[in-house]
């Protein structure tokens, strides 16, 4: 039998806050208007990404990082890992939070930004599979 630990997303306040309050004014304004089609889209868009938010698990498993989403799926190999390292780097990645780990990893140093809740554990368990600090 193959153990594996899985690792969920942090989840910022700061970005739940924000996503909140772009979909809740409009659905404010759609109440007020008497706009029963606008609110239903705008809680649905709103539930969709709150799912989308809380689903990002990593897991490793098989000498593989496994990240995952609602909608998404990558497999790393953990021995491709040639560093990792803090970044608060915005760019569209399955990560819930300003506070990411860049993995780098493969020949061309391809970069994929994740937000572990137990960062420190995160790193020394790919660390002790990968042997970063010997490379």
């Amino acid at each position: 039998m193959t153990s594996y630990k899985t690792y969920y997303s942090r989840v910022s306040v700061s970005l739940l806050a924000f996503v909140t309050l772009a979909f809740a004014l409009p659905m404010v304004f759609a109440i007020l208007c008497d706009g029963l089609l606008p609110f239903i889209i705008c809680l649905a868009s709103l539930l969709i990404i709150y799912g989308l938010l809380f689903s990002i698990r990593y897991k490793i498993k098989d000498e593989k990082l496994q990240i995952y989403t609602l909608f998404w799926h990558q497999d790393i190999r953990i021995s491709k890992i040639n560093r990792m390292e803090e970044s608060n780097c915005l760019l569209s990645s399955p990560a819930a939070s300003f506070n990411r780990l860049a993995i780098y990893w493969g020949d061309k140093n391809k970069v994929v930004y994740i937000s572990p809740r137990h960062q420190d554990e995160f790193i020394r368990e790919i660390n002790s599979i990968a042997h970063l600090d010997e490379k």
